[in-house]
C-alpha cells in the first residue's frame, strides 16, 4: 500500500529511492479519530429502554468514546470492557441498541455485536472448538467481540482471554491455516495461508457477566 502511495506522488520512485534522496520517509499512521459526539446521542435512546440505569449507561458510552478520545493504536485493541449485573439489567439490549445506533452514525462497520458463549467450553478437550470459534470471531465484520457468560469460563480459558486483553492477540501453539475461512490444524502439509495467532486489534472486546462484580474476583 506504501509502495503504491508513494507511486502516485512521486512517480515510479520506492521507498529506498526516497531515503537516497532524503526526502521524508512514508509512515503508517491510526485511522483518523471518529466524531465522539455521536456517542452522546446513546444516551437519550437506551434510556428509553433500559430503565433506571443511568450510570451504566453512562460508562458503556464511555467506553465506545475513550479509545478515540485517548489515541487510536493499530496494533491494539479498541477497549476491554466488562460489562456485569444480575439478569434482567439490560445488558444485552443496550449492547445490541448501542451497536446499531453507532453504525447508523458510521461509527462503527457492523450493525451486530458478535456474541460468544464462553460458557459452552469446558476444558482443555475443547480447545479446538474455542480455537475456531475466537478465530470466527476475530475475522468477523463486526467491531464488538462479546464474550458472553464469563462468570462460567473454564479456568483454563482465563489465560487465553487474558492474553487477547493484553497483547491484543492469541498466539498459536500449533501449526495451523486457513481453509475457506475456517481454522484448520495443519499436520504437515504446505500452507498457502499460515495462521500464527489470532488477532483482535482494532476491536472492542466486552466480557458480559448476569453477575455483579464483587462476585467476580476469582475470575
Amino acid at each position: 500500500q506504501i509502495e503504491r502511495q508513494v507511486a502516485k506522488d512521486f512517480g515510479n520512485l520506492s521507498l529506498e529511492d526516497l531515503k537516497e534522496e532524503g526526502k521524508e520517509e512514508i509512515n503508517e499512521t491510526p485511522d483518523t479519530p471518529k466524531d465522539v459526539s455521536v456517542v452522546d446521542e446513546l444516551h437519550t435512546l437506551i434510556s428509553k429502554e433500559v430503565v433506571g440505569q443511568k450510570e451504566f449507561i453512562r460508562k458503556l458510552m464511555i467506553s465506545f468514546k475513550r479509545p478515540h478520545v485517548s489515541g487510536l493504536e493499530n496494533d491494539k485493541i479498541m477497549n476491554a470492557v466488562l460489562l456485569c449485573g444480575y439478569p434482567g439489567y439490560g445488558k444485552h439490549m443496550a449492547m445490541d441498541l448501542s451497536v446499531s445506533f453507532l453504525y447508523e452514525k458510521d461509527f462503527l462497520a457492523s450493525n451486530k455485536p458478535l456474541y460468544v458463549d464462553i460458557s459452552k467450553y469446558n476444558g482443555k478437550e475443547e480447545e479446538q472448538l474455542f480455537l475456531q470459534d475466537m478465530y470466527m470471531a476475530a475475522s468477523s465484520k463486526s467491531d464488538c467481540i462479546v464474550f458472553d457468560h464469563i462468570e462460567n469460563v473454564a479456568p483454563y480459558y482465563l489465560q487465553q482471554l487474558a492474553q487477547v486483553i493484553k497483547e491484543s492477540e492469541l498466539p498459536l501453539n500449533k501449526r495451523y491455516g486457513n481453509n475457506k475461512g475456517q481454522l484448520v490444524e495443519a499436520n504437515n502439509a504446505l500452507l498457502s495461508e499460515a495462521v500464527s495467532s489470532i488477532s483482535f486489534k482494532g476491536k472492542y472486546v466486552f466480557f458480559l457477566s448476569h453477575l455483579p462484580y464483587a462476585k467476580l474476583t476469582d475470575k
